[in-house]
């Protein structure tokens, strides 16, 4: 007979679509989601429209890369809890009201 690790303590191996999708949206997604607002603050106003469009298009990236590791790649929380849609639901929410502050300091206050 084979000792299990306790459940507290089994951790299954993430596929690699799962990390990658783990990485856009937890480090590689926020820090573009940044530098396109940078894009935004030192823009001329001719590209405004096309730098916001960049902007939201990422953060609908960002929703639907978090919903994908969730769904279909068993995606956990910090404390490497199973998440749920009410995570998703949660971190949408925060993404989008963080993102329109961002992305209104950004329009308002460059150029």
């Amino acid at each position: 007979m084979t000792d299990l690790p306790p459940k507290d303590q089994e951790h299954e191996a993430t596929p690699v679509a799962g990390l990658l999708l783990r990485l856009f949206w937890m480090a590689f997604g926020v820090l573009s989601l940044l530098a396109i607002a940078a894009g935004l603050w030192t823009r001329t106003s001719e590209v405004v429209l096309w730098w916001s469009l960049l902007f939201w298009a990422n953060v609908g990236l960002l929703v639907a890369a978090r919903y994908v590791d969730i769904r279909y790649y068993g995606g956990e929380t910090v404390d490497f809890e199973p998440a749920d849609l009410g995570h998703w639901r949660r971190h949408t929410a925060a993404l989008t009201l963080a993102a329109f502050a961002v992305w209104i300091i950004a329009v308002m206050a460059g150029g």
